[in-house]
């Protein structure tokens, strides 16, 4: 199984207490050595079969307001998302290749059929989900600079067309051809908010057992 973990990656991956910093901008490496064609969405087009362990913090004038953890897994028509991953009140949306999906909460060890909307979900409405937890943009209509470039890793600067006073980072690892890391900052009314995206563990497999309910689940109507 090829695997690949980011929780060991020096300057990137590095998680503070506070907000963190950017990467220091440092000079840009010449020729074939830049990332020509940056992959800067994880989900889009989806990979027919991978499994990631994505974090998401959220801060508003430097306070954490929010945080938690996702578990994305596919294989072919086979989808797992789960919230809050790892804790005991972690949720997961489970669609089945035969057409069928289904909630699943881990506190009341209980399972639902999931609304009709999810049954017959297609590939672009996935990208669409997954896009709710991991930015999916358009690249052809978004302004990409990169601004760093740091053991490998590229930081790019990315503006969509009417969103000029929203602040976006992308971080490239050019070996793996993904991103591995997202910011957002934003100034209105509530305060200066700040999210940050990062892949904590990525594989190009995953086990079907991901797809499978615990036998010892019950499941109910509501």
């Amino acid at each position: 199984m090829k695997k690949v973990f980011f929780g060991i990656l020096s300057v990137v991956l590095l998680l503070s207490c506070g907000e963190p910093q950017s990467l220091p901008i440092a000079d840009k490496p010449a020729g074939d050595t830049l990332p020509s064609e940056p992959n800067l969405t994880f989900g889009s087009p989806l990979p027919r079969e991978f499994e990631a362990e994505v974090s998401q913090v959220h801060f508003i004038d430097g306070q954490i307001t929010f945080s938690t953890k996702y578990l994305i897994a596919r294989s072919d028509s086979n989808l797992l998302i789960v919230s809050d991953y790892g804790k005991e009140d972690e949720r997961a949306i489970l669609r089945l290749a035969e057409g069928k999906a289904y909630h699943v909460e881990k506190r009341s060890r209980t399972y639902k059929p999931a609304p009709d909307d999810l049954e017959s979900i297609d590939d672009e409405s996935v990208a669409s989900l997954i896009g709710v937890i991991i930015s999916v943009f358009d690249a052809a209509k978004a302004k990409i600079e990169m601004v760093s470039f740091v053991d490998g890793i590229a930081q790019y600067s990315v503006e969509l067309p009417g969103q000029k006073d929203v602040k976006r980072f992308h971080y490239f690892d050019e070996e793996l051809q993904r991103t591995i890391r997202q910011e957002t900052r934003v100034t209105n009314d509530v305060g200066e908010q700040f999210t940050r995206i990062d892949i904590l563990r990525y594989e190009t497999e995953t086990s079907g057992s991901r797809f499978k309910i615990p036998h010892h689940y019950r499941q109910v109507d509501k």
